[in-house]
């Protein structure tokens, strides 16, 4: 049998319920002959119940990529290839300090992202993409400090 105060005793989502808002600007070109994508990002989140402010957040953002296209013969067959690197930054201050960990300063995240992606047609309308990125956070907070490689591989689909 489960009861409220039970529940107030555990860690839950209600830590992290709030409105996020975000303003992006996102474009995409050519500079000296070079495709480019990219977006610069602002967010905040606002929590909902002041017992948990310490997790409330403004974050500013940039990231860019760098598609580039090729055709490469496989038997009798031109397949198109998508070689995109990747690289990004963040940083993110919490409005407060977490009293119930008896921090005194509010946590602050400096992120750096690198990556690439290869999207490998099979047909005109399906593929495959492999994702590889490496991620640090530095954080004022050594508990939230983080290297991460990550790698993924799954199908695409165009349409």
């Amino acid at each position: 049998e489960f009861s409220d105060t039970s529940l107030e005793d555990r860690r839950t989502s209600l830590e992290q319920t709030g409105i996020l808002q975000v303003l992006a600007l996102n474009g995409a070109g050519t500079l000296f002959g070079v495709p480019w994508i990219g977006r610069v990002a602002s967010s905040w989140n606002e929590i909902d119940h002041p017992d948990y402010d310490y997790n409330s957040y403004h974050r500013i953002s940039a990231d860019i990529a760098i598609p580039i296209s090729f055709s490469l013969n496989l038997g009798e067959t031109a397949r198109h290839f998508v070689f995109t690197p990747t690289a990004g930054f963040s940083m993110t201050d919490y409005d407060q300090a977490n009293k119930q960990m008896e921090w005194d300063v509010a946590r602050r995240d400096i992120e750096w992202r690198v990556g690439a992606s290869l999207d490998m047609k099979i047909d005109p309308r399906f593929g495959v993409r492999t994702t590889v990125q490496y991620a640090n956070i530095d954080s004022n907070l050594p508990n939230f400090e983080m290297d991460n490689l990550s790698v993924s591989i799954g199908p695409t689909f165009s349409y």
